[in-house]
This record gives structure tokens, C-alpha cells and sequence, in this order.
């Protein structure tokens, strides 16, 4: 099997490592072997030098990754999110680990793991390429993505 590298995700093609802070949203405690197994899976899944760091260092980051069990009440289905900011996406990403898990029917760190880096790419793109939308019904950049997208294998990109 080929791997398709995904426009969408192309954050870029060459530069300086991506610093990106992981924390566990306040008052929440992160499952320690699913937080160890997403800070080896987000590297693996974007297209860019990433380079993980520890939550004290969110504060002089450009980007931040935020951990949260549950989404927003507003939106109780989400998986992640980025905040817009005056039309512009902030580099404040978030991820809700429950409906992720309950997409995916399992809370095994590995597998929860790899479906969070695969949301937490998706956002990540949003605020990269300052794109609010969605491109197209298919793929990682969809508005909604199915199980087979969050769990593909490591080594695989998908394609439209």
C-alpha cells in the first residue's frame, strides 16, 4: 500500500521544528500512558519536524495543544478545536478525549493516542494555514471523520 500524503495537511515542507506544549487541561489529569503514547504519535502523524514539549513551556509557545475529557457544552460531539480570534485562528488547540474515544470505541492508549494526533493534526492545519473551513466531504480535513481516519496506521496518510 502507497502512502498518499495529504495536501490538506502539508503545514509545510521544510523549516525549523515545530515547538508544541501538550497539557492537560486545569483541574484534569491525563491517562500517563496515553499522554506518553500521543507526544510519539504527533510527530509521526504531521509532515513537519514537531518537536513535543512539556506543558510549562505553553506559556512561550506559538502553539499549544490542550487536553480536555469532555468538549464544550455548545458542541458536545466535538473532537477538537481551534479558537478564532478577530477572523484570525489562535494557536490555542484543543482536544476532548471522550467523544474521540467514543468515535473509536476504545479508551487502549494506543489506540486513543493515535486518534487524538490525528485530530489534534486537523487543528493544527487550521491555524497553519489560517483556514476557518473544511476542505471538501472526505479525509482529514472533513468537518466529521470516521473511525478508519483517526486509526489508520502510522505510516499511512489519507487521502480524499
Amino acid at each position: 500500500m502507497s502512502a498518499l500524503i495529504l495536501p490538506a495537511l502539508a503545514l509545510a515542507v521544510a523549516g525549523p521544528a515545530l515547538d508544541v506544549p501538550v497539557c492537560a487541561a486545569p483541574g484534569e489529569r491525563l491517562d500517563p500512558l496515553t499522554e506518553a503514547e500521543f507526544r510519539t504519535q504527533l510527530p509521526a502523524t504531521l509532515p513537519v519536524p514537531v518537536r513535543v514539549l512539556p506543558c510549562q513551556k505553553a506559556a512561550e509557545a506559538a502553539v499549544r495543544i490542550i487536553i480536555f475529557e469532555r468538549p464544550l457544552a455548545a458542541e458536545p460531539t466535538a473532537l477538537g478545536a481551534a479558537r478564532i480570534e478577530r477572523r484570525r485562528v489562535t494557536g490555542d488547540v484543543k482536544l476532548f478525549q471522550q467523544p474521540i474515544a467514543n468515535l473509536i470505541g476504545s479508551r487502549l492508549p494506543l489506540l486513543l493516542a493515535r486518534a487524538m494526533a490525528r485530530v489534534a493534526a486537523h487543528e493544527l492545519r487550521h491555524w497553519r494555514e489560517q483556514d476557518h473551513g473544511h476542505l471538501g466531504q472526505h479525509g482529514w480535513q472533513a468537518a466529521s471523520v470516521g473511525t478508519a481516519h483517526l486509526l489508520a496506521p502510522a505510516n499511512y496518510r489519507h487521502g480524499r
